[in-house]
């Protein structure tokens, strides 16, 4: 494991609807549960538009793949979904992907990964 590296198997307890619990900005945690929609539907762009590299991904948080997410079910199967950031995290580690906290003030809610996106 490499510096703030997430055990996948506590995933689900360090993230809510927003991204990770532990927001080092200040926020308040937001309890809303999780939707398993958001999660299925994270795991389908992922397995259509992810691949896995060596290194961790520092062009993209999880807030922007989420984002890419949202346009890939807009603009390419014309079906409009919404993703939230935390059930894109869990999506991600669930895929068997590795997922990095981002640790300053500001970017404490979202994640990076071992991965790229294809084109």
């Amino acid at each position: 494991m490499v510096k703030n590296e997430i055990d996948i198997k506590k995933i689900r307890d360090l993230v809510d609807d927003n991204g990770f619990k532990d927001r080092y900005n200040g926020w308040e945690i937001d309890n809303t549960p999780i939707l398993k929609e958001h999660i299925e539907n994270a795991k389908i762009f992922i397995r259509a538009k992810m691949k896995k590299r060596t290194s961790f991904n520092y062009d993209n948080t999880s807030y922007g793949f989420k984002h890419q997410a949202e346009h890939y079910f807009r603009d390419v199967l014309n079906n409009p979904k919404y993703i939230s950031n935390g059930a894109f995290i869990i999506a991600m580690a669930e895929c068997g992907y590795r997922v990095k906290q981002i640790k300053n003030p500001g970017s404490g809610i979202n994640a990076l990964f071992d991965c790229t996106i294809i084109k």
